[in-house]
């Protein structure tokens, strides 16, 4: 089941069954920040399985990045972007609304150096004294405007431990970085980063009891002459076999009742 940000009436789709992939248009798939991980790999699959060509544009979408990309004349069949950033796309008459799904949510976890001990975060106690021994502790800044470094001071505090995290916490725009420079031993970050990053290992994710997620969303642009393709590649985003790729890189596929 798949949750819809918005219903309008006054469009429909039609799903194209995966196996009818003759006369199918290629498919461009955009997507930035949490879901850059996914991307790549999940355009593979479903080339592999269809045969219906396929490809995908790695970075920022948000805020202003889809407009820009538009405004470029780029082609763009299907976007993703987190659920608050499509609901202004939406009403900004860009993106078709009945095509709109809130297709998986992501949290935050843990990061060492490739190649340094991982620590046990397998518990909540676990994870509260792996931050307590950590040397330096790099994060973004909690800005209230932003989710990365809000919901990573919500996860601390909600783990009784702000105040000595706070001691040793180094503030950082770029967790790779941040890490092969010796700056921190152990970054809090979104965790599909820490996964897709060759610089990093991942401990683990927050304790989802403790933290919050950001929800990604995915629609048709308005100017895509390619709808029924797109769709057909969001049917497959959406099922069991492209959860399992989303998953796979940190993202958590949502079903009836999220």
């Amino acid at each position: 089941m798949r949750k819809i940000v918005l219903i309008a009436a006054a469009m429909a789709f039609a799903p194209l069954s995966l196996s009818n992939s003759a006369g199918a248009a290629e498919v461009s798939l955009h997507g930035g920040g949490h879901f850059q991980g996914a991307g790549q790999p999940l355009v593979e699959a479903y080339v592999q399985k269809t045969g219906v060509a396929a490809n995908y544009t790695p970075g920022n979408t948000g805020g202003g990045g889809f407009l820009e990309r538009l405004n470029a004349g780029t082609e763009i069949d299907v976007v993703v972007l987190n659920e608050e950033d499509m609901v202004r796309q939406v009403a900004a008459g860009l993106v078709r609304p009945d095509s709109v799904i809130s297709f998986v949510r992501d949290g935050y976890g843990m990061g060492v150096r490739k190649g340094a001990p991982i620590p046990d975060v397998s518990t909540d106690e676990k994870f509260r004294e792996a931050l307590l021994n950590a040397r330096a502790i790099g994060r973004r800044y909690p800005d209230p405007e932003g989710n990365s470094g809000r919901i990573v001071e919500l996860f601390l505090d909600n783990l009784g431990i702000l105040a000595e995290a706070r001691e040793k916490t180094v503030f950082i725009d770029n967790s790779s970085e941040a890490l092969i420079a010796g700056e921190v031993d152990v970054v809090l970050w979104s965790y599909t980063e820490v996964l897709r990053a060759d610089a990093m290992d991942g401990a683990g994710p927050f304790p989802p009891e403790l933290s919050e997620y950001v929800t990604q969303a995915v629609g048709i642009p308005v100017s895509s002459e390619n709808v029924a393709s797109a769709q057909a590649f969001i049917d497959f985003m959406t099922s069991a076999d492209g959860g399992a790729i989303l998953n796979r890189w940190g993202m958590e596929p949502l079903s009836a009742g999220h």
